[in-house]
């Protein structure tokens, strides 16, 4: 019985994190789609470019809307309904995907597909490590996001004020290995709420639907930041 008991519970979770990754990659989708469409247009529409060079404050409005949906969907999460939610993630995923082909015409085609890769496989190590280590990596989250924080804020001193280009290098490789961790960390914390707070029997529930768009909205962060730091690297190392 206890074995039928663990079997069960283990069939149940591996269901949980396919539907994570199934949303999380969706949104990948949605932004990477985007993105490649924006930056075809860029290189051989004189139009789509001229709409942009015209219209400059959108590319500078995208981001700061983003970043609104991020923490509405974050803080709105038991207000609205979770279609409304998915499409507010999809919807988060697109913009993305449009200050993504702003950020892809700075880098050249090899250093864009080293990085995802590079990002691919250390994302998919780590998750996989999240996921099965019996370390517990509670007390680790905390040092990581204050750690984070702090890159964050010398970050904006350094773009504004010191401008060195050693701190920067300093700063991509510290926020790489940040976001390597939390993406370990993260994903033991989406295994543990399944297992502390969810069953089988709340599969179709509006609840479990949730938490599965806050899993995905989390590692689609970690991925998506992984990949940006990546492209700083090999970039950096090309020069």
């Amino acid at each position: 019985m206890r074995a039928d008991t663990t079997s069960y519970y283990q069939n149940n979770l591996n269901s949980f994190i396919s539907k994570v990754f199934g949303l999380m990659f969706l949104g990948l989708i949605a932004t990477f789609l985007t993105a490649f469409a924006i930056t075809y247009s860029f290189k051989y529409s004189p139009a789509v470019s001229l709409f942009f060079i015209n219209n400059s404050w959108i590319l500078f409005a995208i981001p700061i809307v983003e970043v609104i949906l991020v923490f509405f969907i974050s803080f709105a999460i038991n207000s609205f309904s979770y279609s409304t939610l998915k499409f507010l993630f999809i919807l988060y995923s697109v913009l993305n995907g449009v200050t993504f082909s702003v950020v892809l015409l700075s880098f050249t085609g090899i250093t864009v597909m080293q990085a995802f890769l590079a990002a691919g496989v250390t994302f998919g190590v780590m998750a996989v490590f999240g996921a099965t280590t019996n370390k517990d990596l509670t007390g680790f989250g905390t040092y990581l996001i204050m750690a984070l924080m702090g890159v964050l804020i010398l970050s904006v001193i350094n773009i504004f004020f010191t401008k060195s280009s050693g701190l920067d290098w300093a700063l991509c490789i510290a926020g790489l290995f940040l976001f390597i961790g939390l993406t370990a960390y993260d994903m033991q914390t989406l295994k543990n709420m399944y297992l502390n707070y969810c069953n089988g029997e709340m599969e179709e529930s509006e609840g479990f639907k949730k938490v599965i768009l806050m899993g995905a909205l989390t590692l689609y962060l970690d991925f998506i930041n992984i990949f940006l730091k990546f492209l700083q690297v090999f970039s950096r190392m090309d020069d």
